[in-house]
């Protein structure tokens, strides 16, 4: 007679090893998944289930510092169990099981090739996506990245997307043009995450048939890249962080007409003031998210609202985090660009998130008026949280008392401002965030009493309202404009 575990529907099997495959945390919010290992030792009937579902043994990760013995015939095994599906895979330059002989790893030859270098590439060909990541601050853990690729150039037919994390010292392996993903036919997504101007990654890739392309890039690169790919391009993030040597890049000129993207529907621009010629030199009809960081609110922002064409019908705004200080007379006036976009909000507005960090009270309920009555079709809002607090929390003094009085006594001219906004479009808001940076317990408790103040309100039956923690905002704005 056999027993219960041996009776379960193969379907339930693969779902449980699915769920029980081991996660690698590489960062906030942030995993690889490794494959079920462990689950083909409960029992011979599970083993054999598990070994037969190729998806199962579709995840590949790749460390130099794995420290798993035999690795070359670890990864022929996943190779030969996970058949003809493609692969999705990842390398990383951390540890994956244990610290044991990482010193002996970091300091190996990080450009001689190694047997299980070349069986990790050995299926090179099903590869579906690739995602690298490093947190290193070792010139010898950046070099292993590119001399492992290296050697995958034209035999990536089937690579879809690419993602790199680039973090301290990883860029520098990348500053020369770097030509393992150069042929590569069905690539349409690459996001190159945490570098910066100096250390921006040269990849040399087929820029006219990607669809998602997030990067960080120097001024002179702009034009290039947009005319490039302005075809196809859905999904289009461009960075140009602050430049840490020399003088800095002029504003951005465009050479001839405009750029027209006829299929851009996400545009992502951030933190240099060089950058607002692009909103001016482009043409998106088909434009639904847009994203900019506060050095282009006024006028790149303003303009780009007040002259849209009538075709355009924005639904996502993302007011990107920026501090706005009131310091000196008059106290106002810092904070203006600010209401004037609010003010000119499109009607076709569905979805606003904004990140500003703002000082004094009297900011906050202009703020609040500006956005009584505009753009009335609203059903989610995100507010930073010192959209409520007097003060940003980074700015109060460590040594004062968590009891919250301070914090509530700022709120009274508040709360009524606040709540008018909300009632002004209680027929469409459904969805309520406040964001917290950080989690003060003084701050959290006013912020708290305000959103019981909402919820109580008999004319805001309908609102859902939620506080969230999170010290990167980044991975908010990200979940909060998931398609529904």
């Amino acid at each position: 007679m056999s027993s219960p575990i041996d009776r379960l529907p193969n379907e339930l099997v693969c779902k449980i090893a699915f769920y029980a495959s081991p996660l690698i945390n590489i960062g906030p919010k942030e995993f690889v998944s490794l494959p079920p290992w462990q689950v083909g030792h409960i029992c011979r009937t599970w083993r054999s289930i598990v070994i037969a579902d190729q998806s199962l043994w579709t995840s590949l990760v790749y460390s130099r510092m794995l420290a798993v013995d035999d690795e070359v015939e670890h990864l022929e095994t996943l190779h030969e169990r996970s058949g003809g599906a493609l692969l999705d895979v990842a390398i990383l330059d951390l540890p994956l099981w244990k610290d044991d002989d990482i010193d002996e790893a970091r300091h190996a030859h990080p450009f001689d090739a190694t047997p299980a270098d070349a069986a990790f590439i050995a299926h090179s060909h099903r590869w579906r996506s690739l995602r690298v990541y490093s947190n290193s601050i070792y010139n010898e853990d950046a070099a292993i990245f590119p001399n492992i690729l290296l050697p995958v150039r034209g035999r990536v037919s089937q690579l879809r997307r690419i993602e790199m994390s680039c973090e301290h010292l990883f860029s520098d392996a990348f500053r020369s043009p770097f030509n393992a993903f150069r042929e590569a036919p069905a690539l349409r997504e690459v996001v190159l995450t945490k570098g910066t101007e100096e250390r921006a990654p040269r990849l040399n890739i087929p820029l006219g048939q990607l669809t998602v392309y997030h990067t960080c890039l120097r001024v002179a690169e702009v034009e290039r890249i947009l005319r490039a790919v302005r075809v196809r391009i859905r999904d289009l993030k461009l960075e140009i962080p602050d430049i840490r040597s020399g003088p800095p890049p002029g504003p951005i000129t465009f050479a001839g007409e405009g750029i027209h993207f006829p299929r851009l529907q996400r545009l992502d621009l951030r933190y240099q003031e060089n950058i607002a010629g692009v909103l001016t030199h482009i043409r998106t009809p088909a434009l639904r998210t847009l994203c900019v960081g506060p050095e282009l609110w006024d006028p790149p922002l303003l303009d780009f609202l007040h002259l849209r064409p009538p075709s355009l019908h924005l639904t996502t705004l993302i007011l990107s985090y920026y501090h706005i200080h009131t310091d000196g007379p008059p106290q106002s006036a810092s904070v203006q660009p600010y209401i004037d976009v609010l003010r000119a909000l499109p009607p076709t507005l569905k979805t606003l998130i904004s990140m500003a960090e703002l000082d004094e009270q009297h900011d906050r309920s202009a703020v609040f008026s500006a956005l009584t009555g505009a753009t009335p079709r609203l059903t989610r809002l995100a507010l930073s949280k010192s959209h409520f607090d007097t003060r940003v929390e980074e700015e109060k003094d460590e040594n004062e008392a968590e009891d919250g009085a301070d914090d509530a006594d700022g709120l009274g001219d508040v709360v009524p401002s606040f709540l008018t906004m909300l009632r002004s479009r209680a027929a469409f808001l459904c969805k309520l965030w406040i964001v917290h940076h950080f989690d003060h317990p003084a701050s959290l408790r006013a912020t708290s009493d305000i959103a019981r103040t909402a919820m109580q309100d008999p004319a805001l039956a309908q609102l859902e309202v939620e506080i969230h923690i999170d010290v990167n905002a980044e991975f908010l704005v990200q979940e909060l404009t998931e398609p529904a």
